[in-house]
This record gives C-alpha cells, sequence and structure tokens, in this order.
C-alpha cells in the first residue's frame, strides 16, 4: 500500500490560505485537504472549496486546522486520489506566542485602522455604489479573520469533550418534552411546519462537535454563518439549558446583547423621515397600544377572543416579514405566524387543520389587521427604492458591507439586503468593543452577541458601556441616531433571567 508523501505540518489552531487559487481554479473543480491519522485518510473538517469563487470579493479559500496533521493536496477522480504539484502556503498572520492561533489575534483587531470613523460624510443610495463600501468590507474581513480565536479560548475554559456531554445530554431532555408537544398536534398542521421551516430541529440526529463556531463566512446575503451544530442558529431552549449548566459549572456569566429594534431604525433613516410609522414607533412609548386599539375591531366584530399580547405578536411578526422582503399577508406567511406564534389560540379553538385555520374568523381577522396595518405599508414602500433592475429577471442593490452590489431575483429581496448589510458592520463594530471590553463573543447573531465573561460584571454596566463606546459613534454615524443597545438574557449560577 503507498503512502501519501509529507511537505508540510499544519501547526495546532493556525489558519492558512491557498496563495494560487487562480492555478487551483485552472484545472480542479474541488479539492479536499488530506491527512494521514491511525492508519487511515481522513478529510479534514471544513477543508474543502469549489471553483471558481462565487463572489470576486472574496479572498482566497481560508481553512483553519484544530490538529496537528501532516497533509499533501490532491485531486480526486471517483476513488482514487492523484497528487497534485505543490502549491504555495502562506499564513495568515504570525502567532504572537506559542500557545497562540496563528491567525489574526485579538489586539492586532482591536488596533485595525478599518475601524476609524471617516471624516467624509456618509452618503448612502441602494441604488448607486457609495464611497464607505470598501470600508465596510475591510471590517467584515477584519471580524472574519479574528473569529477562530473565540473557540480557543472558550475550548480552554470548557474542554470539547465536555461541551460534548453537556449539549447531547441537553439535546435529548429537551427533545423528549418537544416529542409530547408534537404528539398533540395533527399530521397535516405538522406536514405544513416542515414545509415552513424545512425538518425540525429536534427531528434530527444532530452531531454536535463544539458550540462555539471554528469560523464564520459569507453567505449569499450581507449576513454570517458559521458550519455545524453551534451556539450560532441554536434553538433557544436548547441553548438557555446548556448555557444554564456553562454558567454553574465554569463558574462564568452569559449576556446575550441585541441591537434594538436594528432593522426598523435602519428603515427609518432609508425613509428620511422622522415623521414616518417607522419614527413613530421608535420613540412613541404608546405606538403599539394605540396601534392595537385602533385594529382590535377587526377581531371584536367576528367575536374572536384575543389578548393584546396576541394582537402585537401578529403586528410584529407582520413587520419583520415586510422588512425582510416578505408578504405577510400571502397564505403561507399568515399560515405560519399563526401556526408558530398563537399556537394556544389555535388549541383553544380546536383549529387543528389547515382548513379549519383558513376558514376560522381568527384567519380573516388576523388578514385584515395586517393589511390595515400602516406601518407594513410604509415598509413595502421601501422596495421601491432599495434595488435596480437590470435585465427582466435581475435587481441589483449595493449595500455598505461590500463594494459589488448583490444581485438578486426580485426587488422584494432589496430591503433585507440593504438592511442586512448595516447590520453585519455595525455587528462588526460591538464585537470589536466587546473584545475591548474583555468578554469572549461566544456567538455572533445577526443583530447582536451572545457574551462570556466572569461573574463579577454587572450586565447593565456592560451593556451601557458598549452603548457609549465607539458603538454609539458609528451607528450615529451610519444612521444619525444612536442604535440602542439592550440585555436580552443572562445566565449566571445556573439561573435565568429574561429581558
Amino acid at each position: 500500500m503507498w503512502r501519501i508523501p509529507k511537505f508540510l505540518t499544519l501547526e495546532e489552531g493556525a489558519m492558512y490560505k491557498f496563495e494560487n487559487s487562480s492555478y487551483l481554479e485552472k484545472y480542479f473543480k474541488k479539492i479536499s485537504l488530506i491527512y494521514v491519522g491511525k492508519g487511515k485518510y481522513e478529510k479534514l473538517y471544513g477543508a474543502e472549496s469549489s471553483f471558481p469563487l462565487k463572489s470576486p470579493t472574496l479572498r482566497p479559500p481560508v481553512y483553519k486546522f484544530s490538529k496537528n496533521h501532516q497533509f499533501s493536496f490532491y485531486k480526486r477522480d471517483s476513488n482514487i486520489l492523484y497528487r497534485k504539484p505543490k502549491i504555495s502556503i502562506q499564513t495568515h498572520a504570525s502567532p504572537s506566542s506559542e500557545d497562540r492561533p496563528n491567525i489574526l489575534d485579538v489586539s492586532s483587531f482591536i488596533k485595525c485602522k478599518s475601524f476609524t470613523l471617516p471624516r467624509k460624510p456618509f452618503v448612502y443610495n441602494p441604488t448607486f455604489s457609495t464611497d464607505f463600501s470598501q470600508q465596510g468590507a475591510w471590517m467584515i474581513d477584519s471580524l472574519l479573520s479574528v473569529t477562530p480565536n473565540f473557540p480557543y479560548y472558550f475550548n480552554k475554559k470548557f474542554s470539547l469533550e465536555r461541551q460534548r456531554e453537556i449539549t447531547y445530554e441537553s439535546f435529548f431532555k429537551i427533545r423528549a418534552s418537544w416529542n409530547e408537544v408534537q404528539e398533540k398536534k395533527s399530521e397535516e398542521i405538522l406536514d405544513f411546519e416542515r414545509k415552513a421551516k424545512g425538518k425540525k430541529y429536534f427531528e434530527t440526529n444532530r452531531k454536535f462537535e463544539r458550540l462555539v463556531p471554528p469560523f464564520y463566512k459569507r453567505t449569499s446575503a450581507p449576513r454570517l454563518s458559521a458550519l455545524g451544530s453551534t451556539f450560532h442558529g441554536m434553538k433557544k431552549e436548547l441553548l438557555i439549558e446548556i448555557l444554564k449548566r456553562l454558567s454553574k459549572e465554569g463558574d462564568v456569566s452569559f449576556i446575550d446583547i441585541d441591537m434594538s429594534a436594528a432593522h426598523s431604525r435602519i428603515a427609518r433613516f432609508l425613509l428620511s423621515n422622522n415623521e414616518s410609522d417607522l419614527g413613530s414607533s421608535l420613540k412613541d412609548p404608546d405606538f403599539w397600544s394605540t396601534q392595537i386599539s385602533a385594529l382590535r375591531h377587526h377581531f371584536s366584530d367576528r367575536n374572536v377572543d384575543i389578548t393584546d399580547s396576541h394582537i402585537k405578536k401578529i403586528l410584529k411578526v407582520g413587520l419583520y416579514t415586510s422588512l425582510n422582503g416578505g408578504n405577510p399577508c400571502s397564505d403561507d406567511r399568515l399560515l405560519a405566524t399563526l401556526t408558530f406564534n398563537a399556537e394556544d389560540l389555535l388549541e383553544k379553538g380546536n383549529l387543528n387543520t389547515i382548513e379549519k385555520i383558513k376558514s376560522s374568523s381568527l384567519w380573516s381577522s388576523s388578514f385584515d389587521t395586517l393589511m390595515s396595518f400602516s406601518l407594513i405599508k410604509e415598509v413595502k414602500s421601501l422596495n421601491e427604492i432599495c434595488a435596480k433592475q437590470i435585465d427582466s429577471k435581475t435587481y441589483q442593490v449595493f449595500t455598505i458591507d461590500r463594494e459589488e452590489p448583490y444581485l438578486i431575483d426580485s426587488k422584494h429581496k432589496g430591503i433585507s439586503r440593504v438592511l442586512q448589510g448595516f447590520e453585519v458592520v455595525l455587528l462588526a463594530v460591538l464585537t470589536r468593543e466587546i473584545l475591548i471590553h474583555k468578554c469572549l463573543p461566544v456567538s455572533l447573531d445577526h443583530d447582536g452577541v451572545l457574551i462570556m465573561t466572569d461573574n463579577n460584571t454587572i450586565p447593565t454596566d456592560l451593556c451601557t458601556s458598549l452603548s457609549q463606546s465607539s458603538f454609539g459613534s458609528w451607528s450615529n454615524y451610519l444612521l444619525g441616531e444612536e442604535l440602542p443597545l439592550e440585555i436580552k438574557r443572562i445566565v449566571r449560577k445556573g439561573e435565568v433571567k429574561n429581558f
């Protein structure tokens, strides 16, 4: 049996990039990194890339490895491995010490000049390129380069083996109670829920390797994503159960900090009108109660017994759907709104089939309420200014997180790209400030960050300090107003406090 020859050994925690991606693109459609371990060939986690690169803004593919591995490059043809010529490899950055990952370290990220506020006034139009986009792209690149530090430090506190033990125990515990709830639903409703959101989280046999993502990557939209079953994208029930156990066992605190009503504030900025309904919803403390009172007659006229809390939830879900380019009044969207946000009302009315739901007074009342909600009408008008048609099937939208426009197949998707562009740039600023405050970001969410810190940290003081940091200056620069930060959840000593 022949052996794979060695020509380089990866350092533990190191990150490497392909220096000659054009060579790879020319000769190989897909490459994999293979290493020899315990007498067999294994493919490294995440070490695979397809060519040509989907976006011209992406740098050469970057991979991170968690162990010392000997490796070589090969082209795979059926089940045969062929050795390829040696390809130039270059490390991302020199390690600051022997026990640090060979990536952009935290101190370099904090000092990164990309996070200096520009002197030029901020001018933005979604249908044209903007001078700021290059700096925005640099900020996101810097963020992506520093994120592999986060699992490195988290794993020092909680071993990977212990992370897996706690996660699997929590997963099976919650799945058992979740199954009891699902058994009460009709098969038709369950089929719709699967169709609306795919196979359910607790239906799958998930593989948990680690809790903190090893790295983040760009998606087809401005938002960042992470591979694998980690804190990022984890179901709330499971996340809380795991955090309770970790906080008690590791004597640490977890603080979930969000950018308050980020999409609504960005949308208000795009409208450039403080007197808009969006402006009122952010400044008037009685806005929602006033709207609920004005719209309640749609339910009372049909003798639907519903609380203000339920109406507010239906309205807010409709607003979020509009801000993401969806139509909250379409059959599928409205059915999803009621199925996932008003389960108790469906159960109370014995609405256990799709036909019963659609023919109910709850359905028609909710539909009329959303159709009459002025805030949704206002958000829909933003779609007209957020995308430019370039041919019969393609629209383009410019965002502040990269220089090239995003190409979309519907103008209704333009608003979501624009909002996410602002969101991800502000997320980079917030993450940097969290590191300056000597806390560890363990999950970068769409509009906030899950932080691990010691029990001496006062969460409210931390949130206030972050709001008054460069994050406040950046939100003022980009939006013309400060974007408030709020605490969503604190987990400390096994106890959870929601806000």
